[in-house]
């Protein structure tokens, strides 16, 4: 009974404000363990299932607290996990921006300094790609959110003041202009500032800069904010005004409106953990299919594995399109995104109805074994 009310469990998921504090996941697998200890002697497939539940009761602890952004592009999304997981700044880069395709990056220190300031030391931590519609990102990373933040305050008092755009002039013809309008925008207390942003059009050309702290990612009570992975991550732009707003939407992550699904960013943790409960049931139900084949019992054995592949066959799916998704969300033509998005819906419910099956399993197996 150990192992059902374990299932019960991890197939009951209430949240508050996204927390799992009803029906924990962690506590589910931990009766799974105990339950499997008093089988465990019975046959080897038990013994499996229990040294799984063992590493689920540690791998299901992270999914106490729920963390979603907006819905975004998935091709967003894959860069900015990418980049955290790597620390490579040149994935946050979109390969094209409209008809604009990136040429190349460089980490020279000479041109990544040439009329900017108040960059980063390491070599790691700035990069600067060139576009084939002119368009320069720079992407510079600092060691906090507030050494982002100072020298995004720096850099618009220095470079991008009337005097140092004025200098830039003398060698760069684009950056002629008789009047420089400006703006800058700003949201939250000095304390604790969500972003900043600042932009001046010089010419036919516009020059931004904003940095972003990510609150809704990491905290979900502050879901009004748009963030991303990297806290400390002062973007620039300089380029031509027409096309100003759509790297900014590259960038940041353009919102799906429709079609969109919320993202969970420890949902490829969350993919491993699907793949291990799978062949934790797998396991389990093999250990009956061979107790009901000892007693006799075949039709109960039947019943076991058919419903053991079906578990399986549809965690499986699921996980390898949920992959296919994140992953490579460019091989996906974008009409068909939300129907992949709809499809993995659809795949949800009916592994949680094969859940149920197997719960059925167990009590069926409990009584008659």
């Amino acid at each position: 009974m150990g192992i059902f009310w374990g299932l019960l469990f991890i197939a009951v998921d209430i949240r508050l404000e996204s927390l799992d504090l009803i029906l924990p996941d962690f506590v589910g697998y931990l009766l799974i363990f105990k339950g499997l200890g008093v089988l465990a002697a019975e046959h080897r497939d038990f013994r499996t299932a229990r040294v799984l539940a063992a590493v689920m009761f540690f791998v299901s602890i992270p999914s106490l607290v729920e963390m979603k952004s907006e819905p975004l592009d998935p091709a967003f999304i894959r860069r900015q996990m990418i980049a955290a997981l790597t620390g490579d700044l040149s994935a946050l880069l979109p390969k094209q921006v409209h008809s604009a395709r990136l040429l190349g990056t460089t980490r020279s220190r000479s041109a990544i300094d040439s009329n900017r300031t108040q960059n980063p030391q390491g070599d790691a931590d700035a990069l600067l790609g060139k576009y084939s519609d002119g368009t320069v990102v720079l992407i510079l990373r600092y060691a906090s959110p507030k050494e982002a933040l100072r020298a995004f305050d720096r850099k618009m008092e220095t470079d991008y003041s009337f005097d140092a755009i004025r200098k830039r002039a003398e060698t760069d013809e684009s950056f002629r202009a008789n009047r420089m309008p400006a703006s800058e925008s700003r949201v939250g207390s000095d304390e604790r500032p969500h972003s900043a942003k600042w932009s001046i059009e010089v010419a036919d050309r516009l020059i931004q800069q904003w940095w972003n702290r990510g609150w809704s990612w990491w905290w979900p009570s502050h879901s009004g904010h748009r963030g991303n992975w990297n806290s400390n991550i002062l973007y620039i732009v300089e380029g031509y005004k027409s096309s100003a707003g759509a790297y900014r939407s590259a960038l940041e992550g353009e919102r799906l409106d429709k079609g969109g699904v919320a993202f969970n960013p420890l949902s490829l943790f969350s993919t491993v953990g699907d793949i291990l409960t799978a062949l934790m049931v797998w396991e389990i139900c093999s250990g009956i299919v061979a107790l009901s084949l000892s007693s006799g019992q075949n039709d109960l054995s039947i019943i076991a594995n058919r419903r053991g592949i079906l578990y399986v066959g549809l965690s499986a799916t699921g996980s390898f399109f949920s992959t296919i998704w994140f992953l490579a969300p460019d091989l996906t033509p974008g009409p068909f995104v939300g129907a992949i998005a709809g499809a993995l819906l659809v795949y949800a419910v009916a592994g949680m109805i094969a859940f149920v099956l197997i719960m059925a399993l167990l009590r069926r197996a409990a009584d008659s074994l």
